[in-house]
């Protein structure tokens, strides 16, 4: 954990500043000859005319003027008058030069248009970075303001790196309905600065299979941990549900031919009750050589301080038993059926309490029955942030119509999150028939359910990004173009049997032809319904087709090594470049908010000392050191 008592204070415009007593600004060029009995402190500022304090004047009326000073001194009985036998030295003043305030701003601060970065967290920025880049690969520059106009889109380069910053939009944005959709969620992070908040802040993330391969939630996870404090890698399924599973911080498997995956994607059948938790998938088997294995990936410091796992499975009639093993050692044996009397299924958790460092947590099946997992959540027991990846590969936002919504809202209750994001719509963009006023219904019936679950958790939807079409080329309908088109494929398929070199370029040079991408209509019209449906529900809206930089920009996402050629799915470059965008949107509000707490004011030099040239009793004392567990800096 980092030490609190080490962070700058930032001042406006992004300069840190250590937290000493304020500077004590003086110009003895402009101040008047001292006299040789200076007046009561007290009793200049009373006849300087105004009554403000220094830092309530205006900027330019801060430091009085000679003629002010001088008249003031006269007006004192004595107080700067000379003896009349002394012998005197008349100073020249100088006639007084009209001074003009600088006019203040109007309003308050405006957040600028790009991320809000600082020293005091570029260390966690690098080192999120470093989690997800393989060797010694080269940190990805910072993503680059929205430029002015219309985006790019097609016309994107490939360099530098494609990604623009794009900010989350709040309900009621610039007017004075303006509600921050993500207080509950800073309000944690405030608790974690300070050292007041004893429990930790959790994000569960829900989305398809941009969001299952847990690398830009990765990136978030890793981010955040490092400045607020480690909670625990979070949510984990208890098997592989497919061959390219993995999670960020840890490493899953699974006995072969045991597991069957439950999720409302792929209903095992049209009976399935939906009992799948708040991972929307759930793992069940029920032989006696089921086994599942989890342990830490290489290079995970979080898989490493967790302190206890929490494994959760459907009570159920009938239910079978399993038991948990720690690196060999049989630890307790779990029974997942239901007591006599009872029938409903309900959710059933068992901890598992270890010390920090390398682990096997192992699950295995005794054989008398089915056990159906919901999940292991893995914590270290501290305040910190806990990222719970919960996506699905495939998955759209109906399928939540087929989730029990007893036992999901039981679960996800259990995990207390601060804050909850929604990442849908590619997958549903491609179902021809589809009908737009069905997906609206369903979304909301979504964000009802997540309402009524968690009422104050912040909300962020994630609207899809750029998912273009290619362009089929119009080909004229002539029998006799027909027939050459296929007399051409059988020679070329005889050259290829030759392995003709010719035929070989030829075709390289066909397949290299430029492809021309189109927006997906239904994707636009999903993405509007997402927009207009954000600040109904109080959530925060991320604009992705920004991000990437407008319609049909993922061609330079692909060319730059960033996406793959379906122009949906990234490379692990373009995880990142996703995570670094939504991490930098997400903190932006938050990381302004801090860099403006007010600092001490500034009080003049010939206001703060006293009668005999020493500090007066008035001046400001200096700022105390924060504790070894922090003081919060708004």
């Amino acid at each position: 954990m980092r030490a609190r008592d080490a962070r700058p204070r930032i001042r406006r415009g992004g300069r840190a500043e250590s937290p000493t007593p304020s500077r004590l600004a003086s110009s003895s060029s402009l101040a008047p000859p001292r006299p040789a009995a200076r007046p009561d402190t007290a009793a200049l500022r009373r006849h300087l005319g105004d009554g403000l304090a220094p830092q309530e004047r205006p900027r330019g009326d801060r430091h009085p003027s000679l003629a002010a000073v001088t008249l003031a001194c006269l007006a004192i009985a004595g107080g700067c008058r000379p003896s009349e036998n002394a012998t005197t030295t008349t100073t020249p003043v100088p006639d007084p030069v009209e001074h003009v305030a600088e006019p203040e701003p109007e309003g308050p601060p405006q957040m600028p248009p790009h991320a809000v970065l600082d020293e005091s967290f570029q260390s966690a920025r690098e080192a999120a970075q470093r989690r997800l880049l393989s060797g010694s690969a080269e940190l990805q520059p910072e993503l680059g303001p929205l430029p002015e106009g219309p985006l790019p889109g097609s016309s994107l380069a490939p360099e530098p790196l494609p990604g623009f910053f794009a900010p989350m939009e709040l309900p009621g944005e610039g007017t004075e309905a303006e509600h921050n959709a993500l207080a509950t969620f800073e309000a944690a992070l405030d608790g974690l600065d300070s050292g007041e908040r004893r429990t930790p802040a959790r994000l569960v993330m829900y989305g398809a299979s941009g969001t299952a391969v847990d690398l830009w939630t990765g990136y978030l996870r890793t981010y955040l941990q490092e400045r607020f404090g480690d909670g625990g890698p979070g949510m984990i399924s208890a098997a592989p549900p497919t061959r390219w599973y993995r999670h960020h911080e840890f490493e899953v498997t699974a006995s072969k031919k045991h597991w069957t995956k439950h999720n409302s994607f792929r209903l095992e059948s049209e009976e399935d009750p939906g009992h799948f938790g708040v991972m929307g998938l759930a793992m069940s088997a029920k032989s006696k050589r089921a086994w599942a294995e989890i342990r830490p990936q290489p290079g995970s410091t979080s898989a490493r301080a967790v302190k206890f796992y929490d494994v959760f499975f459907l009570t159920q009639p009938r239910g079978g038993s399993f038991s948990i093993k720690v690196d060999g050692e049989l630890v307790t044996k779990v029974s997942t059926k239901l007591p006599r009397g009872e029938e409903a299924p309900r959710l059933g958790v068992h901890r598992v309490e270890v010390e920090p460092g390398e682990h096997r947590l192992r699950l295995e099946l005794k054989g008398d029955g089915t056990v159906r997992f919901l999940g292991v959540s893995a914590e270290t027991g501290e305040p910190g942030v806990i990222v719970d990846t919960l996506g699905v590969d495939g998955a759209r936002i109906s399928n939540w119509r087929s989730w029990d919504d007893g036992l999901w809202s039981e679960h996800l209750r259990q995990r207390e999150p601060v804050l909850y994001a929604l990442h849908f719509g590619t997958n549903s963009a491609v179902d021809t028939d589809l009908s737009i006023p069905r997906y609206e219904e369903t979304y909301r019936g979504v964000l009802d359910r997540l309402r009524a679950a968690a009422p104050d958790a912040s909300c962020v939807i994630l609207g899809p990004g750029d998912f273009p079409m290619v362009k089929e080329p119009e080909v004229a309908e002539d029998p006799e173009a027909a027939k050459k088109s296929a007399k051409g494929k059988k020679s070329a398929k005889s050259n290829k049997s030759k392995k003709s070199k010719k035929s070989d370029k030829a075709s390289e040079e066909e397949e290299a032809a430029p492809v021309e991408l189109i927006p997906r209509p239904l994707l636009s019209e999903i993405r509007e319904i997402q927009r207009r449906l954000a600040p109904e529900y109080g959530c925060a809206y991320w604009d992705m087709l920004k991000f990437d930089g407008g319609h049909g920009a993922k061609a330079a996402w692909a060319e730059a090594g960033l996406a793959r050629a379906d122009y949906l799915h990234l490379t692990r470059g373009g995880y990142l470049r996703w995570g670094i965008g939504f991490a930098d949107a997400l903190m932006q509000r938050y990381d302004w908010r801090k860099s403006q707490a007010p600092l001490e004011p500034e009080m003049p030099a010939e206001l703060a000392e006293g009668p005999e040239g020493g500090a007066s009793a008035t001046a400001l004392a200096p700022a105390e050191a924060p504790s070894a567990t922090g003081t919060p800096e708004g």
